[in-house]
């Protein structure tokens, strides 16, 4: 969206004749890409840059060894305007944003000409700063390629912050969770454009601003008195034509049956698929039952389903024993229980260590649910017992409980797990922590055979049992993550396949099992697909909550407009767009009260 609205707002400009000198943005990959290939200057805005900064320092402060960080946080703030105000190239940028890891140290000369050859800083790491943690850590983070290559490119003038503060007042006059028609969001906007500029620049007001009076005059005292003219003229306001317009709506037989061919082929245990557990056919104190996605339509339509997202070794139960009084319509046929289901507390609608639902409408706390890839259970991150990374979607997660069935894993996690607050690295010779990334061991110099080589080839000696000899622990408390690639490393000698297969783990050593795995192996299912639909692609692009308000709004909207159509079957009346009208009128009166009682939030 991003990328469009820029396409258009360049097209307008140009339409009026405006020639761009640059352009100030964020670092958003695609509108880098584009402004670089239609040959525009492009330079980013420092408070964006700064901000992403800022939050990657509080994390690494918050650690024992970097608390000193945290007295330099404001000054490294400061120094990056100070780059970007007193430069006038790029080089001399880099040069200068460079000589902050000369500061911590109370160096104040500089090898680079470009630099200022005096300072006035004062030190607050300490003279001996280089090579200790603390030193290492905020080095890795301000030279990262990015970040240099990114600090050339800060704009020395002009900045964003009026446009931040001018969406800021758009929020006000119309909220993103609430959708305007076109005229309605169109006037919405020309008001936020009055208010802003009506107020930018003024000091701060002692009394009521002369325009609000005068819109108020003219809208009482003029519009309301005769409304034909004011509403001649916003009649002739061309209204564009839906997005969806450009794109043929799919016929959903052919949708349903292209899901059924993707995730039930054989009707056997599919390896990972989207489950569904419908609360209207097994109510919670009944058996437990899972159905998949293509039944979720066919069989299941209006019933009030619980969406489980993926599982692994899962054959749909719809129309099995536990549902004595549904059949199912895409396979009749089915065996009377699927006895290697796995079942949990997630098929009657809860989640978590807490067993609550998903959304809760009484859990006021915005927190991300993250699934547990042996249990399949999703947990809130403030339940995991530590703190949740960056980056955590490239990652896997196994919670604490799976990991105290399984102590093996922990000894992996030693060396393969992702570090955190809650897992501190200690030597077991000495008595002082390190969580320094250089002085930890490489994982592959210790446990792998050989980059070339293959699993076969590692047979004849154990990687598990060479880890102990590393002489590092982890603190064997809270959730693990995982990074990507972690499940090649493990060890895969007859000894450790019994083990996993034992343990009922073997699908750890499958590379292919993991969510992102499946989400690749559908995107590319469906775009070589005929007929594919890019609205489905857009979707696809939501996170999980967006899309869950999406769909919750919709079957909302159209359980509401199902009963309101049958009273007019019941008594045998024509529905007329009066009708009609009316109806959407009181949901949008009604989406009106919840926005004005706060019960939605913003995504």
């Amino acid at each position: 969206m991003e990328k469009e609205g820029l396409k258009r707002s360049l097209a307008l400009l140009e339409e009026r004749g405006v020639t761009l000198d640059c352009i100030v943005t964020d670092r958003h990959p695609q509108i880098q890409k584009f402004l670089r290939e239609a040959n525009i200057t492009q330079h980013y805005d420092v408070w964006h840059m700064e901000k992403g900064l800022y939050k990657k320092l509080v994390k690494i402060s918050q650690d024992k060894e970097c608390v000193k960080l945290k007295k330099w946080l404001r000054s490294i703030k400061n120094h990056i305007y100070w780059t970007a105000a007193m430069s006038t190239s790029g080089p001399e940028r880099v040069a200068k944003w460079s000589s902050i890891l000369n500061h911590v140290q109370d160096i104040h000369s500089h090898e680079d000409p470009v630099s200022p050859s005096v300072c006035i800083c004062n030190t607050l790491l300490g003279t001996r700063a280089n090579g200790t943690p603390a030193f290492c850590r905020l080095e890795k983070v301000l030279t990262n390629k990015r970040v240099l290559k990114d600090v050339g490119k800060l704009s020395p003038h002009y900045q964003t912050s009026s446009l931040e503060s001018f969406h800021s007042v758009i929020l006000r006059f119309a909220p993103k969770n609430v959708v305007f028609p076109f005229l309605g969001m169109f006037c919405r906007l020309y008001l936020a454009a009055l208010h802003f500029n009506e107020n930018t620049g003024r000091p701060q007001a002692t009394s009521s601003t002369d325009y609000v009076d005068n819109l108020l005059d003219l809208i009482f005292h003029k519009v309301f008195q005769d409304p034909a003219p004011y509403v001649k003229e916003v009649l002739k306001i061309s209204i564009p034509a839906d997005l969806s317009a450009n794109y043929e709506k799919p016929d959903k037989q052919e949708v349903i049956d292209r899901y059924v061919w993707r995730f039930n082929e054989g009707q056997g245990y599919v390896k990972r698929q989207a489950l569904y557990a419908c609360n209207t056919c097994s109510p919670k104190g009944g058996e437990a039952a899972g159905v998949c996605l293509a039944c979720s339509y066919k069989c299941h339509e209006g019933h009030d389903l619980f969406e489980l997202y993926t599982k692994r070794n899962f054959r749909c139960d719809c129309g099995n024993r536990k549902f004595t009084e549904l059949q199912c319509k895409l396979h009749p046929d089915k065996d009377e229980v699927n006895t290697l289901n796995k079942y949990s507390h997630n098929f009657f609608g809860v989640y978590c260590t807490c067993s609550r639902p998903y959304p809760d409408p009484d859990d006021q706390v915005e927190d991300e649910m993250i699934q547990c890839v042996v249990c399949e259970d999703w947990l809130h991150g403030r339940h995991l017992g530590r703190v949740v990374p960056d980056c955590v979607e490239l990652q896997e997660m196994i919670c604490e409980l799976c990991m105290n069935k399984n102590d093996f894993l922990w000894t992996y996690a030693d060396l393969l797990a992702v570090s955190g607050a809650a897992a501190q690295v200690k030597e077991e010779t000495g008595g002082e922590s390190n969580t320094d990334a250089r002085d930890k061991p490489q994982v592959d110099d210790v446990i792998e055979p050989g980059s070339k080589r293959s699993r076969e080839e590692a047979e004849s000696s154990c990687r598990l049992k060479e880890l102990p000899r590393i002489g590092q622990t982890r603190l064997r408390a809270g959730a693990v993550f995982w990074p990507s690639g972690w499940r090649s490393k493990l060890c895969s000698c007859t000894t450790c396949q019994e083990r996993l297969s034992q343990a009922n783990l073997s699908f750890l050593l499958d590379e292919c099992d993991t969510v992102l795995a499946y989400e690749r192996k559908g995107k590319n299912s469906e775009q070589t697909q005929p007929g594919h639909d890019p609205l489905m692609s857009a979707l696809d692009n939501l996170n999980r909550v967006q899309q869950l308000e999406i769909i919750h709004g919709y079957n909302d909207m159209k359980t509401e407009l199902k009963d309101f159509l049958q009273t007019f079957a019941a008594e045998g009346k024509v529905v007329t767009p009066e009708d009609i009208r009316q109806f959407f009128e009181q949901q949008q009166s009604r989406k009106r009260r919840r926005v004005d009682d706060g019960s939605f939030y913003c995504a």
